[in-house]
């Protein structure tokens, strides 16, 4: 089955719950709740490896308080004064990452805003780019190419960077140390494979057009080619594959390995 960095957001329900008493790091909490309860006292409610919530350190892009931190082991990662669009808005502490240029940003999604120190003085600093028309262009900013408007998490449009890489063409999710040279052309979205084989594919949804023989497949917002059982060719690396979509299947399609 493809497996997609692409994560459609749906609607959760609202609970209120009672906060029994201050909030450290380890405190059980809600991820439903309608503010993040855990927020002040300076981390953030995420599930842990046994499944459960508690307050744990902010991580990239969480809110975070100065005096807190993120979370320790994670590098370069610090809380910055950021606002939303880079300076107009409201100040807001984020943790995130330090930088010149958008490809200097380890998520294809962030680009390199300006976060102010407590002495004055300011930095680029890294964090996700949000846009406002799905499916459009979007500015990355100074030093990179333009990106490609695309849900998130919650619905909310997040700009992806774009680079050269062409269609049907291997390619990275992350800029990483390659400073986007590996990243996928505007319209296109780097996929994975289970196999962990990589490639540009084409986007489709609010009017995009797939090229070629290839069909848009609603449920991924992907154009590919269709298959079937009786007729299975296709052309390198990809194979045909039965997809699923919310556990039934949605057609058979050329698909990475």
């Amino acid at each position: 089955m493809l497996i997609l960095f692409l994560v459609l957001g749906g609607c959760l329900p609202v609970l209120t719950i009672a906060d029994s008493g201050p909030l450290m790091l380890g405190s059980s909490c809600s991820p439903l709740a309608d503010i993040d309860p855990c927020n002040s006292a300076g981390y953030v409610c995420d599930q842990t490896d046994a499944g459960d919530f508690d307050c744990q350190y902010p991580e990239f892009d969480d809110p975070c308080l100065p005096s807190v931190g993120c979370a320790p082991d994670s590098g370069t990662l610090s809380c910055f004064e950021l606002t939303v669009d880079g300076g107009s808005q409201a100040v807001v502490p984020y943790c995130g990452t330090p930088c010149n240029l958008p490809t200097d940003c380890l998520s294809s999604t962030a680009t390199c805003d300006l976060a102010y120190l407590s002495d004055g003085g300011s930095i680029g600093a890294c964090q996700s780019n949000a846009c406002d028309t799905l499916f459009a262009s979007c500015t990355v900013g100074s030093g990179a190419p333009d990106g490609t408007c695309l849900p998130g998490d919650f619905g909310n449009g997040v700009c992806y960077q774009s680079g050269p890489i062409a269609t049907n063409t291997p390619c990275t999710g992350d800029p990483a140390i390659d400073a986007g040279a590996y990243l996928c052309q505007p319209n296109d979205l780097c996929s994975f494979g289970p196999s962990g084989q990589t490639a540009c594919l084409a986007i489709c949804g609010g009017g995009l057009a797939c090229p070629g023989t290839t069909t848009c497949v609603k449920y991924y917002l992907l154009c590919l080619t269709p298959c079937s059982e009786s007729s299975p060719s296709c052309d390198s690396p990809y194979t045909c594959q039965d997809l699923l979509g919310g556990g039934m299947s949605i057609g058979y399609y050329c698909t990475l390995p």
